[in-house]
C-alpha cells in the first residue's frame, strides 16, 4: 500500500473526509480531527517547509506523509505537533490501522460513548 492508497482505504472505511489540498501536498483528509496530507516529495526540507506552511494557517493537528522511495509499503511521516520533530519511516498498513483505531476512539469520545 502506498500513501495515496492509504488515504483511499481510510475513505473507503468511512473514517476520513476530504480536506483542501495545498501546494506541495495535493491530497488531504481529516480523520478523527487530524489532517493527514500526502506530500509530493519525501525530501526532508520539502516536508518541513510544507508542514510549517500548513500549520501556520490552522490549529488542526497535522500529519504529512510521503512514499519513501526504495521502501515499498512504507511512508515517511512528519507531525503531529512540530515541524522540528523526527521524520519517521512507517509501514503503511500499520499506519492505516493505527489511524483508523484512533479515529473510532476519538469519535466515541466526542459522542460521549
Amino acid at each position: 500500500m502506498n500513501a495515496n492508497e492509504l488515504l483511499d482505504a481510510l475513505h473507503a472505511r468511512g473514517v476520513a473526509r476530504s480536506a483542501k489540498s495545498r501546494p506541495g501536498a495535493p491530497r488531504a483528509a481529516v480523520v478523527g480531527g487530524i489532517e493527514v496530507a500526502l506530500s509530493e516529495s519525501p525530501q526532508e526540507r520539502h516536508l518541513r517547509a510544507r508542514w510549517r506552511e500548513r500549520v501556520g494557517s490552522t490549529g488542526t493537528p497535522y500529519l504529512l506523509i510521503a512514499d519513501q522511495q526504495g521502501h515499498e509499503g512504507a511512508v515517511v511521516a512528519l507531525g503531529l505537533n512540530s515541524a522540528d520533530g523526527p521524520l519517521r519511516l512507517l509501514n503503511t498498513e500499520d499506519l492505516s490501522d493505527v489511524i483508523e483505531r484512533a479515529a473510532v476512539a476519538l469519535d466515541r469520545i466526542r459522542d460521549g460513548r
